[in-house]
């Protein structure tokens, strides 16, 4: 492929941030993206991390979205108190996922957090190098306090500035949202 034809593909990639405080849907809105993309047959990869509650301690799972694997990232004991203990080996899985997700129809990446926005650890180097690569449309979603933090990150990357999206629960508002985005591109 000629350098100008790469250039032109490349400015064809839209992104979507979805954000909203922990419990506000951002994940869930994801999980139905990725279905309906199944449904209708698009191409679609990146990961998505549900939490998971045991009585002991509440689970965060990273997702390959194509079904190949999942992996344990972070831990923390029951009731929500105290901070997420990061599983290195479980976030450099979900690095090596977002690295070799392009190229795709669409790009899911669940979540841009702390380590990856403030610290430049965890999946930071897969998710920048799926966000440079070849896509038609990326959703991101971030919390509300890391919001311009992953714009400023992720611009030089993509032609324009996203629009965001408020996850917004049970409603399904945000996944129309997305969907609407998604069946334009």
């Amino acid at each position: 492929m000629s350098e100008g034809t790469e250039t032109r593909a490349s400015d064809d990639r839209r992104w979507l941030v979805v954000t909203g405080p922990s419990g506000s849907g951002k994940t869930t809105a994801c999980l139905q993206l990725v279905e309906a993309c199944r449904r209708r047959g698009l191409p679609i990869g990146g990961l998505v991390t549900p939490e998971k509650r045991t009585p002991n301690r509440a689970e965060r799972w990273a997702h390959d979205v194509t079904g190949t694997g999942r992996r344990l990232i972070a831990t923390r004991p029951a009731g929500g108190d105290g901070r997420w203990r990061l599983l290195p080996a479980g976030l450099r899985w979900g690095d090596r996922v977002l690295a070799t997700t392009c190229p795709t129809t669409v790009l899911v990446v669940d979540e841009a957090g702390p380590a990856e926005l403030e610290s430049r650890a965890g999946w930071y180097h897969g998710m920048m190098v799926a966000l440079s690569g070849r896509f038609a449309l990326a959703v991101v979603t971030v919390r509300p306090s890391l919001l311009t933090t992953l714009v400023d990150a992720v611009a030089p990357a993509l032609p324009e500035a996203p629009p965001v999206v408020q996850a917004s629960g049970a409603d399904g508002g945000a996944l129309l949202d997305l969907m609407q985005i998604a069946e334009t591109s």
